[in-house]
């Protein structure tokens, strides 16, 4: 697994041969550290790539950060949401999920959305995700929202990359590796 921040030396990814995430949310913990080491244990697939936004903010333009972030926003196969529970209400990932979330379903990608019991807009990000959801066509997948669940968040990341590298075998590893 590669993870790419704004400020990696390597940017280069292979988007037609690359299993891509992009993690967005909040930024008042290191979850997406934590979201990208228990996939990185969960998921033994070659050219997984996870986009991490999250870095110095002193070391590069905001515009340059903006624009990197909505590059790979657009291009990746899974969106995964994290809303935390902070005093901050997140405005720049209530704006991402109500701009690249249902694109991304019409696309046949995947978007994870988990929003912790604390966060201040959880009764509106809920409403988003519903209101996304019936606008879809029936043959695109959902939206999933998770309610306090950034464990089945990741477990769920985890099963949509096994399922779709035909990984039988990662599938089983991962079973066995939660029925402890």
């Amino acid at each position: 697994m590669k993870v790419i921040t704004p400020l990696s030396e390597d940017q280069n990814v292979d988007y037609a041969n690359s299993y891509t995430i992009f993690l967005a949310g909040g930024c008042t913990t290191a979850w997406r550290d934590e979201f990208a080491r228990r996939l990185g244990e969960l998921c033994k697939v070659e050219n997984l790539v996870v986009f991490n936004p999250f870095c110095d903010s002193s070391k590069i333009k905001l515009k340059d950060l903006l624009c990197w972030e909505r590059k790979h926003l657009l291009a990746c196969k899974i969106l995964v949401f994290n809303f935390e529970g902070s005093e901050s209400p997140q405005p720049g990932s209530m704006f991402e999920l109500g701009q690249y979330a249902f694109d991304k379903c019409k696309h046949d990608d995947h978007v994870l959305v988990n929003v912790d019991d604390k966060y201040k807009l959880k009764r509106e990000v809920g409403i988003h995700v519903e209101l996304m959801n019936e606008r879809k066509s029936r043959f695109v997948p959902s939206i999933e929202l998770f309610n306090s669940g950034f464990d089945e968040m990741v477990k769920r990341c985890a099963n949509i990359i096994c399922n779709d590298f035909n990984g039988v075998n990662y599938m089983h590893e991962l079973v066995g590796r939660y029925r402890r």
